[in-house]
């Protein structure tokens, strides 16, 4: 039965790994750091760049005839050699790019890697809630059997206990691996970077139960 489980997530086989090298928040992260890192390397080799800079102004002669004027123009800005503080601020630039392209190569790994493992850990989850459902109902059969059996005699009251217990036993294993499954599951969807809050209303539901 597992109609209260989530979903299946064999898609994750094939195209998990790729999820989250981009919606993963750290890759997304990264990202955006590389990205910086670029722009500040693209404006440091803009310092020796002449710039062009529009100027204008308004006046007003405080005249019998007050008269207003104004003018508009542009204005050439033609830098100086600066030495070599534009060559080391490149330098230093290209060094923080690096390490932001680094970064993000780890965070890659990292989040493939995230999604590889908790596949695993769903998938194991899943073949042990199976197992446990079969033993569910093998528990059950028993102790259908060991009450029949007491009825008529044959078995005695502390055979029903036994049975009882065991019963009750899996189930509580069952709950509990129900529960780590949706967790995991959670988890999964999380390194994927596909975690959304409608996400949690299994979990509220099974612990509403």
């Amino acid at each position: 039965m597992h109609g209260n489980l989530p979903s299946s997530y064999t898609w994750y086989k094939t195209y998990g790994h790729l999820l989250s090298r981009t919606l993963h928040p750290q890759v997304q992260r990264a990202h955006q750091a590389l990205e910086i890192a670029r722009l500040d390397t693209e404006k440091a080799r803009a310092g020796h760049l002449p710039t062009v800079d529009l100027i204008g102004s308004v006046s007003r002669a405080r005249t019998q005839a007050d008269s207003r004027s104004a003018s508009l123009g542009l204005q050439l800005n033609l830098s100086l050699y600066a030495g070599e503080a534009i060559q080391n601020r490149i330098q230093e630039t290209l060094h923080l790019q690096d390490k932001a392209r680094n970064d993000l190569d780890a965070a890659h790994r990292g989040a493939a890697l995230a999604t590889r493992q908790l596949w695993g850990t769903v998938q194991a989850g899943r073949a042990q809630i199976e197992a446990l459902e079969a033993a569910e109902s093998s528990s059950r059969l028993a102790l259908e059997a060991t009450q029949m059996g007491y009825s008529v005699g044959v078995r005695v009251n502390l055979d029903v206990l036994n049975a009882q217990t065991q019963l009750y036993a899996t189930q509580r294993d069952l709950a509990r691996a129900r529960y780590d499954l949706l967790l995991n599951s959670l988890r999964l969807r999380q390194a994927a970077g596909l975690l959304e809050p409608g996400d949690l209303q299994p979990v509220q539901a099974l612990l509403m139960r």
